[in-house]
């Protein structure tokens, strides 16, 4: 118990010796804190909310979408929400905001010059931009809900919102091309599959019809038994042609379907606060950082003390390399 007073003690007596460290390097770490914030170029946010309606679209049925998959064919219902923030962070997503103009300090340039405003050759400037872009957006999928948020921070308040807002019609116009390109490449597999089930249909018609012209004279139960088979066969071709016929039509009507299947659940709205820089977050970290560095600080000083003390040999081989004779 005496021990661990006299240990207590004696850091105390080694914090109030170096009081002035202990308290001036936070107190330092603030001062700059704050300095960084009030003098920081700030940036606003604005945000989007989407969810992707997977009840828009259509699908094959189970045997057609099994039979597609093995051709290579994509066939399903809506996008999903993972998909869909994949989708509003993309490289072409990105690049289509960088070439739209905004309003922007009282005239419209395009998003790339505002982002990166120096002379430059376009491929560069619009490299530069791209990566600042990347820093300054950010997606979010809510699992429980599948709801995607977009966030975008921009030098003044309008230009965020209005940034976020292309954004959402842009993924939306993706999304729109995306599944018509996807009713085209469904419609054609499925007009090939009618194609082929037209031709099993005809084949099926024309070997009954063959067998009956050769068998008019001769009824017998195996003939009426093969009769009846071949029926069967014709009756099930005529099914699976008039299904695929069916879903021909509605492919065909889906490739010109300019129908959304996202739910906008936010629309960007104008930011009233800064988002970036913030006072409190930066003067914890500030704190933080003037107790770490007073810690190291007091620790090497104490160090240094008890190697004097001690005349440890090794001070003089650091003064020696610190400063080396001059010959």
């Amino acid at each position: 118990m005496v021990q661990k007073e006299f240990g207590f003690l004696q850091l105390l007596a080694v914090i109030v010796s170096h009081r002035k460290v202990v308290l001036g390097f936070p107190a330092i770490a603030i001062v700059l804190a704050v300095a960084y914030a009030l003098l920081a170029p700030k940036s606003y946010a604005a945000s989007v909310a989407f969810v992707p309606d997977q009840g828009g679209g259509r699908s094959l049925p189970a045997g057609l979408a099994g039979l597609a998959g093995q051709f290579g064919v994509a066939v399903g219902g809506g996008p999903s929400s993972r998909l869909l923030a994949e989708v509003a962070k993309s490289d072409t997503i990105k690049r289509r905001l960088l070439h739209t103009t905004f309003e922007y300090n009282g005239r419209r340039e395009s998003l790339a010059s505002i982002l990166y405003s120096r002379e430059v050759e376009p491929t560069l400037r619009d490299d530069r931009a791209m990566r600042k872009l990347n820093t300054r957006l950010s997606t979010a999928v809510d699992a429980p809900s599948g709801v995607v948020r977009v966030a975008v921070r921009m030098p003044t308040p309008a230009l965020a919102a209005s940034v976020a807002d292309s954004l959402l019609e842009f993924t939306i116009d993706a999304n729109i091309a995306s599944r018509q390109a996807a009713a085209r490449e469904r419609a054609a597999f499925i007009e090939e599959r009618t194609a082929q089930a037209g031709e099993a249909l005809y084949d099926a018609e024309e070997r009954l019809k063959r067998f009956m012209l050769g068998n008019r004279a001769t009824p017998s139960p195996t003939l009426r038994l093969e009769s009846e088979r071949l029926q069967r066969e014709i009756d099930l071709r005529q099914s699976v042609f008039s299904g695929l016929s069916r879903e021909l039509e509605t492919a065909r009507i889906e490739q010109f379907n300019s129908m959304m299947n996202v739910t906008v659940v936010d629309r960007a709205t104008v930011p009233i606060r800064a988002a970036t820089p913030q006072l409190r977050p930066a003067l914890v970290l500030a704190v933080l950082a003037g107790v770490f560095a007073a810690t190291v600080f007091i620790i090497l000083a104490e160090g240094l003390a008890s190697a004097r003390r001690r005349e440890d040999p090794a001070l003089a081989q650091i003064a020696a390399a610190w400063r080396p004779e001059h010959r």
